[in-house]
């Protein structure tokens, strides 16, 4: 048990004392716009294999995390396992090796390195940072297993999202976010019309724990220095000076596919049901660990020393509201007697179609604007695996191209993904490009 709180803490910290060289507080509100997207998104892992193939998929088994993006997907495969599965995501990869103003990318200062490079990384890391919203990296790490009806996953996330909304790099900043889910999912196939007509369906429910800090700039980072400088220790200056907000959702997801003749599946997902965030704010991160009562359920009690530390009341409550959406998606994947040479999969998604339709029916938008919402929900990807061993994909999301790779080692599983996703309200105002490298154990 003291392993995992060792865990459970070093993954919340150590974000956050990598990230405070370039990063410090912008805004004393936990509420501030900075923090919306922080504050609003429902839980979703990153899956390499899924952002090579455009994030299609939502009919498609053959992986462990099928199910946790629509629960129907349990009966679709076997008995499955991982311990663990671990997946790094670096975005703005293209401004980091290519950057706009021909100053060194990051390879060029690793390797001359000296007493400059961790201004010249903090200065390129800025520039790198997209206008409006945005993600810097994250770290995703999943344990769990699943039967043919059963799926029971343990996630845990630390992202660091960014937010610009001046007009140069001067004015990113970032924000740390950790999310801890756990994850129960029944589901099972109902036969119909044998080799012609079968229906999957499942469910599944999480307790989500979420926590995110106030929005950091560089100026506030000056600050943190100064202190560590004074003599206050990295982990004391980050504790104690950085507001957190930490909160917890219940949601339910229910899915469903009909599976006809010729590798057809039509698949809908009704998720994030009851998924409303009952959140509090925090002074610091030492006042969180020490009074959040879903942390120290986990880690204990006592975890630090109270000093410097104060307790919530009832006016630092709030409840974030995350809308529900309904997914449909189209996938085929057909057998043929080159099967174990050559296996093509083919997946059409389109995300919160719901949206659409309620946009439709109350005339809130323009025929231009609902057209740019359909291509920004279509997600289409094809998968081509050859020999068994390696597969191939290739997507299309928001208009954005995708490709990666997979390759299966006996008990081991590594896929690499390069996509590019639209962070801002329209198509083309803010895209980011990221690289994504997923590292799996016993299955995939």
């Amino acid at each position: 048990m003291n392993k995992f709180k060792k865990v459970i803490l070093s993954i919340m910290v150590s974000g956050l004392i990598i990230a405070t060289p370039v990063f410090a507080t912008v805004d004393s509100a936990l509420l501030d716009t900075a923090t919306q997207v922080a504050r609003t998104s429902a839980f979703m892992p990153v899956s390499s294999h899924r952002m090579a193939m455009g994030g299609a998929g939502l009919g498609l088994g053959g992986f462990y995390d099928s199910y946790l993006y629509n629960p129907a997907n349990l009966s679709k495969d076997g008995f499955k396992i991982v311990l663990p599965s671990l997946t790094l995501t670096v975005n703005n990869v293209y401004n980091l090796m290519i950057p706009e103003d021909g100053s060194d990318d990051i390879i060029t200062i690793l390797e001359e390195g000296g007493d400059n490079a961790p201004v010249k990384l903090g200065t390129l890391l800025l520039k790198s940072i997209p206008f409006g919203y945005g993600e810097i990296m994250s770290l995703n790490t999943n344990v769990g297993l699943k039967t043919r009806s059963l799926g029971l996953d343990l996630a845990v996330q630390q992202k660091l999202r960014s937010y610009n909304g001046g007009g140069d790099y001067t004015t990113a900043s970032a924000i740390s976010e950790t999310n801890i889910a756990a994850t129960v999912a029944l589901g099972f196939n109902i036969p119909l019309i044998k080799d012609i007509l079968s229906i999957d369906v499942g469910a599944s429910g999480a307790f989500n724990y979420k926590a995110y800090s106030m929005a950091l700039d560089a100026n506030e980072a000056i600050n943190i220095i100064s202190l560590i400088n004074s003599g206050s220790s990295a982990e004391t200056a980050v504790m104690e000076n950085i507001p957190f907000a930490s909160g917890y959702a219940i949601p339910v997801t229910a899915g469903v596919n009909i599976n006809l003749p010729l590798g057809l599946t039509i698949s809908g997902v009704g998720r994030n049901f009851n998924g409303n965030y009952n959140m509090v704010g925090f002074t610091n991160l030492k006042s969180l660990i020490n009074n959040d009562e879903t942390l120290v359920a986990l880690i204990g009690e006592d975890t630090l020393d109270t000093t410097n530390t104060t307790v919530p009341t009832a006016d630092d409550e709030f409840v974030v509201e995350v809308p529900w959406t309904v997914d449909v998606g189209l996938a085929f994947a057909p057998s043929t007697p080159l099967d174990g040479l050559i296996k093509a999969q083919f997946a059409f998604d389109f995300i919160d179609c719901y949206g659409i339709i309620e946009d439709i029916i109350n005339e809130t938008k323009t025929p231009l604007q609902l057209q740019s919402d359909a291509l920004a929900s279509l997600n289409a990807g094809v998968q081509l695996r050859l020999l068994s061993l390696v597969d191939v994909r290739a997507g299309l999301s928001q208009g954005y191209k995708s490709v990666g790779v997979g390759l299966d080692l006996l008990v081991l599983h590594l896929d690499a993904s390069y996509y590019w996703r639209e962070y801002g309200d329209v198509l083309g105002q803010s895209p980011s490009d990221a690289l994504s490298l997923k590292f799996s154990f016993l299955s995939k």
